[in-house]
């Protein structure tokens, strides 16, 4: 069984690092830790939803979306989107040498962006190449509340789909809370083995387990929504596929608890090959490393978003 290592988290919130690219080389050389010491999967940015604030017009309106966003993380890859591609600004007219709609314009409501993968693109590719972990693919992990919510086991949701969904109240949709679609989120171990063999045609050595959940399992009411879990479901859902991954004779690494545009950017710049989940963030992440020219595969019973979502 090949050396199982954790990436410790925290890495993205360290001053000393000048600019992204000095982050990101410091982040193939991480000092690392046992699998069985830790697992600390929040990301330190509450409620931070990059793929819901890039393509969704109804989240861009809640409590939790676009101004949250501008005024939490100003210098994020949302808000970057947010400042930069929308409707009158110079990449918009750059994108689509026209204009939304005038009545939807005038209403306000429309928002009209620049297709976010495409968005994201551009301005990741405005950033210094970070170097390529050669031989060495990501798979990226749905955790938090559609894992630690749910009434099934690990067993269960590892060995047999098993679908989640969740309903908000008024109230607690009015302070940032999101209805959850019924979907699996999960998937069964099985559905992995056509990515295993996809992993050894590539010559794929090392694969980093990604997870991280933008809320804090210290706060007992997540998103001030009445919502109480802990992360030990997720952690052993992350523990389980990395296990699989190092039976099936990979050097199998984690790199849990990221800021999320970091991670953002290690799925999209870093690695030969991507493994998407049932999540926006990972579906957003898949289209646009396809634009850098990685390999994007998924597990068997889901695909890829193939279009570019404009807001």
């Amino acid at each position: 069984m090949q050396r199982e290592r954790l990436y410790c988290r925290g890495l993205a919130g360290r001053a000393g690092y000048k600019n992204h690219r000095d982050l990101m080389m410091a982040s193939a050389t991480l000092t690392t830790v046992k699998m069985n010491q830790t697992c600390n999967l929040y990301d330190g940015a509450r409620n931070y939803r990059l793929g819901d604030v890039t393509g969704s017009r109804f989240f861009r309106h809640t409590a939790g979306g676009l101004h949250y966003h501008l005024k939490n993380f100003p210098g994020s890859l949302a808000a970057a989107f947010l400042n930069t591609y929308g409707h009158g600004k110079p990449a918009y007219r750059a994108y689509y040498n026209a204009s939304c709609n005038a009545a939807c314009v005038k209403s306000g409501y429309c928002q009209c962006y620049v297709p976010r993968a495409h968005a994201l693109h551009d301005f990741l590719s405005r950033e210094p190449t970070p170097p390529l972990l050669e031989a060495t693919a990501a798979v990226h992990l749905r955790v938090g509340d559609v894992v630690d919510q749910s009434p099934y086991s690990i067993d269960d949701m590892l060995t047999r789909p098993t679908h989640f969904k969740t309903r908000c109240t008024r109230a607690q949709e009015s302070r940032g809370c999101l209805s959850i679609h019924d979907r699996v989120y999960v998937q069964p171990l099985d559905r992995y083995a056509s990515v295993v063999e996809r992993f050894r045609a590539m010559g794929i050595r090392r694969v980093v387990v990604v997870a991280a959940s933008s809320v804090d399992q210290a706060i007992t009411t997540a998103s001030a929504a009445g919502i109480a879990f802990s992360h030990a479901k997720s952690c052993e859902y992350v523990r389980r596929m990395g296990r699989y991954m190092s039976e099936a004779g990979f050097a199998t690494e984690y790199r849990l608890g990221g800021r999320p545009d970091d991670d953002f950017r290690f799925l999209t710049r870093r690695v030969r090959c991507l493994v998407g989940s049932a999540s926006g963030f990972a579906g957003l992440a898949g289209q646009v490393a396809q634009k850098f020219g990685a390999t994007v595969l998924m597990p068997d019973g889901i695909t890829l978003p193939t279009f570019d979502l404009t807001g």
